[in-house]
């Protein structure tokens, strides 16, 4: 059976308040983060929030598929097309780590000046995302202290 919006939709009414099932089909089609309380995780947990670059690989990367690999897709303004992708340029070999902006991609292509390296790093624009941290010196002092109030309400809301 497959999983659909209209059936996750369906299957949360049972649980959640209006408001609350309104916020969630807005996070499923417009995409975004849903906030967490920066309390829901307990005393010793610290929310915040981070700038984080989004992976972009700057490029297709179904043209890795294609034999001969051949760029397409190729972003004007990419790091990809600043390193000196183009478009049509046969792809030799290639190595990323896909949804890691934080870890180098390397391509080799082949040019009429002879085979090339292109190194950068795959990153495409700044959003803000919450993060969390354990105060260890809280944890350490005192653990039981550390335990979350938030359950679940009979409404589907979370309360404290």
């Amino acid at each position: 059976m497959a999983i659909t919006n209209k059936r996750i939709f369906h299957a949360a009414a049972q649980y959640l308040r209006r408001d609350s099932r309104k916020k969630l089909r807005q996070y499923v089609e417009q995409g975004g983060s849903i906030p967490v309380p920066e309390s829901a995780l307990g005393p010793c947990v610290q929310s915040r929030i981070e700038p984080n670059a989004k992976f972009d690989l700057g490029f297709d990367r179904r043209s890795t598929r294609n034999q001969p690999a051949v760029a397409f897709g190729v972003e004007p303004g990419s790091e990809a097309y600043k390193a000196g992708l183009r478009n049509g340029q046969k792809l030799l070999g290639w190595s990323f780590s896909f949804g890691e902006p934080s870890k180098e991609v390397q391509l080799s292509i082949a040019t009429d000046g002879g085979d090339q390296i292109l190194k950068y790093y795959p990153r495409g624009p700044t959003v803000s995302v919450q993060q969390f941290g354990l105060d260890s010196a809280m944890y350490s002092s005192n653990p039981g202290a550390c335990v979350s109030g938030w359950q679940p309400s009979p409404t589907g809301d979370f309360t404290h």
